[in-house]
């Protein structure tokens, strides 16, 4: 029993662990895969399925305020201003979108609460949204933009 024991101590681990593993070594992922579009549209298609899971998009800044710079001035004097890229602000902002949009789909399809409970959040992430539309003078595209709750017309 030694002997095996000092054996299996000078092979090297990852050859012990394969040996001792009872399910089969995964098959290596073809190179080529048989659908019929080339590698870049397959590659825009992945990136796009990646964004729409993970809650993660590519939004585009107004042009205008491209390069532009947000300053936050005090009102108490002889107090320094802050001032922030606006590329970096909309990014923060874009990325609170996201975070909402993923707490959305996991609220969503969570077992564990009840459909009231789904209602409710849903009703406060709706909220935040609303609060937020004032940042949507930033977003180029329509479709980027917050949306609060509709109001019936």
């Amino acid at each position: 029993m030694e002997e095996e024991e000092a054996a299996a101590a000078g092979t090297p681990r990852r050859i012990r662990e394969r040996e001792e593993d009872d399910e089969p070594v995964a098959a290596p992922l073809p190179r080529e895969i048989d659908i019929d579009m080339d590698q870049d549209e397959f590659r825009r298609v992945l990136r796009q399925v990646l964004r729409e899971e993970l809650g993660v998009s590519h939004t585009v800044m107004a042009e205008r305020f491209r390069g532009g710079e947000l300053v936050i001035k005090p009102g108490k004097k002889d107090t320094q201003e802050k001032s922030l890229p606006l590329d970096a602000f909309f990014h923060k902002i874009v990325m609170v979108r996201d975070r909402l949009r993923v707490l959305e789909q996991k609220i969503n399809g969570s077992d564990r609460l009840a459909d009231d409970e789904k209602v409710a959040m849903q009703q406060y992430i709706t909220a935040c949204y609303g609060t937020l539309t004032t940042f949507n003078v930033l977003f180029r595209d329509d479709e980027d933009k917050f949306e609060g709750q509709k109001s019936k017309d």
